[in-house]
C-alpha cells in the first residue's frame, strides 16, 4: 500500500482568516486526499486549537513576550505608532524545526508566521532541514522589506521605506528583504550583484489565493526562479448552505431581525480595524430607508465610539462556525468596505449560502463577486455607487433575488469546495517532492 504525503500546516496563532483557511484546507485534505495525511501546528492556541506550542500558561507568557519583543524593537524605526502593526523584521521566534510533526512530516506547509513565530534564525534551522516548504501566502510579507500590505518599493529591493522614520537606501526594509532573498533561495539581482552562487537547500513553492496578490508578489526579485501557484482557499460547501425558507426565517426571529426587511450583514474580525471601512458602511447605512433595511455587524469592537443608527445591531465577535453560517443564511446582502484585501474568507462563506456581495474592488474581490450576477462592486472609497445597488436591490422581484442566489451557490461550488481546490494541492505537493517546479 502506497504510504501518505505527511505534510504539517504552521500558523502563528489560532484566529483570523489565515488561521481559518489553513484548518479549512487541512480538513478538506484529511477527508478528500487519499494521499495526504495532514496536520494544523499552531505557535499560540489561544482559542483552544490543538496542536499547540503555547499549550501552557509559561509557554502563553514566553509567545506573548517574543510579539512584545519584536514591537518593542521596532519603536527605534516606526515612523509612527500607525505602522506599528503593519510591519514585523523577523526579530523573535521559536525553533520549530525541533517540533516532532515537522521532523517526521515530508513536506512543511507555511502559513501566516509572524507574531512572534518565526525568525529569520527560526527559518534558517527550518531550511536546513532540506524539506520542500510550501507557502500558502495570506498577505504580502514573504516579498517585502517587512510591510504586510501597500509595498511601494517593493520592485525596487525595498529601502527608502515610508514607514521608517529615517528611510534610507539601506534601511531595515532593505535589510531585511535581501534576508529574505538570501534565505528564500531568489536568484535574483542581489546576488548577481555579489557575484554569488547560491544553491537554496531546500525547494519552495509558493501559492496564492488570490491572482492579484500572486500579481504584487511577481513585482519582488524574491520572486524570481520561484514557483508561483494560485489556489483559493476551500471552504465546506456541504455546511455552508443556504438555509430552508422556514428556517431562514426562525433565525431572523430568534436574533431579533425582522421577517420583512431586508438585512444588510457587515462582518470582520475587528471593526474598528481602519482597513476594513466599517465608517464608509455607516455612511451606506445613514443614508438608507430605516424602514426597509435592517443591519447585522459581527466582529469585535475596540475602539469605535460613534453612535450608530438605531437599525444596526452589534452582534460582537463569533468564532463558532455555526454562529457565523446562521448570520449568511439570515441575510439578503453581505456588504464589505474594506481598503485592501486578499480573498475574504467572509466573501466564500457568503456565496456558499447563496447570499449576494456588495464589496469595493480591491485586491481579489474583483475575481470573486461577478458585478451584477452574485452581487455589486463598486470603486474603493465610493460607498454612494454602493448605496444606490443596495437601493435598486430593494425593488428586485423575487425571481431576481431567487437567481442571484443560485448563482452565488454554484460560484462557490465552482471555486471554493474541497473537490475544485484538494486536487490542485495535491499537485503542488508531489512537484514539490520530485522537484518539478
Amino acid at each position: 500500500m502506497k504510504s501518505k504525503i505527511k505534510v504539517v500546516h504552521l500558523n502563528a496563532a489560532s484566529a483570523g482568516g489565515a488561521y481559518t483557511a489553513a484548518q479549512r484546507l487541512v480538513e478538506a485534505l484529511n477527508l478528500n486526499g487519499e494521499e495526504i495525511e495532514a496536520e494544523h501546528w499552531v505557535f499560540e492556541g489561544g482559542r483552544g486549537h490543538q496542536p499547540s506550542w503555547a499549550n501552557n500558561i509559561f509557554k502563553r507568557v514566553i509567545a506573548f513576550g517574543y510579539h512584545a519583543i519584536e514591537k518593542l524593537d521596532f519603536l527605534r524605526f516606526e515612523k509612527d505608532k500607525s505602522v506599528r502593526f503593519a510591519f514585523s523584521h523577523g526579530l523573535t521566534g521559536v525553533d520549530a524545526s525541533a517540533w516532532k510533526a515537522v521532523k517526521t512530516a515530508d513536506i512543511i506547509h507555511l502559513h501566516w508566521v509572524n507574531k512572534g513565530f518565526l525568525s529569520f534564525k527560526s527559518f534558517e534551522k527550518l531550511l536546513e532541514l532540506g524539506k520542500p516548504v510550501v507557502w500558502t501566502c495570506h498577505d504580502l510579507w514573504p516579498f517585502t522589506g517587512g510591510c504586510y500590505w501597500g509595498c511601494e518599493n517593493i520592485a525596487m529591493g525595498c529601502g527608502n521605506c515610508g514607514m521608517l522614520k529615517q528611510p534610507s537606501e539601506k534601511d531595515l526594509s532593505w535589510r531585511v528583504f535581501h534576508q529574505k532573498e538570501r534565505l528564500w533561495g531568489a536568484r535574483s539581482r542581489y546576488f548577481l550583484k555579489q557575484s554569488e552562487v547560491h544553491s537554496a537547500t531546500t525547494s519552495m513553492q509558493f501559492v496564492f489565493p488570490s491572482s492579484w496578490l500572486m500579481d504584487q508578489a511577481k513585482l519582488s526579485s524574491i520572486s524570481i526562479g520561484k514557483h508561483l501557484e494560485r489556489i483559493p482557499n476551500v471552504i465546506d460547501t456541504n455546511f455552508f448552505k443556504p438555509a430552508e425558507s422556514n428556517a431562514r426565517m426562525e433565525i431572523r426571529k430568534r436574533l431579533g431581525f425582522s421577517e420583512n426587511k431586508l438585512i444588510l450583514l457587515f462582518a470582520a474580525a475587528n471593526i474598528s480595524d481602519k482597513r476594513k471601512g466599517f465608517s464608509d458602511f455607516l455612511k451606506i447605512v445613514e443614508h438608507l430607508d430605516s424602514g426597509k433595511v435592517e443591519v447585522a455587524v459581527v466582529g469585535r469592537n475596540d475602539k469605535f465610539q460613534g453612535e450608530l443608527p438605531g437599525n444596526v445591531k452589534l452582534l460582537g465577535f463569533h468564532s463558532d462556525k455555526r454562529e457565523v453560517l446562521q448570520f449568511f443564511q439570515m441575510a439578503d446582502l453581505f456588504v464589505t468596505t474594506a481598503k485592501e484585501e486578499n480573498l475574504p474568507t467572509t466573501i466564500i462563506e457568503s456565496l456558499s449560502c447563496g447570499t449576494p456581495v456588495g464589496a469595493y474592488s480591491v485586491g481579489g474581490i474583483p475575481q470573486m463577486v461577478d458585478d451584477g450576477i452574485t452581487g455589486f462592486l463598486a470603486t474603493k472609497g465610493d460607498w454612494e455607487t454602493l448605496k444606490l445597488k443596495i437601493e435598486e436591490m430593494l425593488n428586485d422581484s423575487f425571481t431576481i433575488k431567487q437567481t442571484r442566489a443560485v448563482k452565488c451557490r454554484e460560484t462557490a461550488i465552482e471555486q471554493y469546495s474541497s473537490d475544485a481546490v484538494v486536487g490542485r494541492y495535491l499537485k503542488v505537493y508531489q512537484n514539490a517532492i520530485t522537484g518539478n517546479n
